[in-house]
């Protein structure tokens, strides 16, 4: 059928209400590793996918390793490790546009704040976005 009635997007907070609705019957309607965490609607196709999401988002933080004040989530920790105690930073590459400087996967996100690029469309209506994450 046709879902437009499950979304709204117009309003972010009802949006994502009513998306949290679609998204359980979804896992009713077709399956897969839903997790298992107290409102969290997140169905993943693999057990490993699975796995990765709740690593991610539902982790407890942890302090450094190194001793400093950090306390981040697993996920992040090898990074601050990498980055602030190593000193090692990830290669930078300029903006065509204004020169600025970007980690190579930031970098397709903001030279479409220059082209006004819009590839990504919501499924349910006719709005398109300049980042997947903004689709619904």
């Amino acid at each position: 059928g046709d879902h437009r009635d499950l979304h709204l997007c117009d309003r972010r907070q009802r949006q994502m209400c009513i998306r949290d609705r679609y998204q359980r019957r979804v896992r009713v309607i077709v399956g897969g590793f839903a997790c298992d965490v107290e409102g969290c609607a997140k169905v993943s196709k693999s057990k490993q996918a699975l796995y990765t999401h709740k690593w991610a988002v539902h982790a407890s933080p942890i302090d450094c390793p190194r001793g400093c004040d950090a306390k981040l989530k697993p996920i992040h920790m090898a990074r601050h490790v990498r980055e602030v105690h190593d000193g090692v930073r990830p290669a930078k590459v300029a903006c065509p546009h204004c020169s600025k400087l970007f980690a190579p996967s930031d970098l397709p996100r903001h030279v479409r704040t220059h082209t006004r690029l819009r590839p990504f469309s919501c499924r349910f209506c006719d709005k398109s976005f300049t980042a997947v994450s903004y689709t619904h």
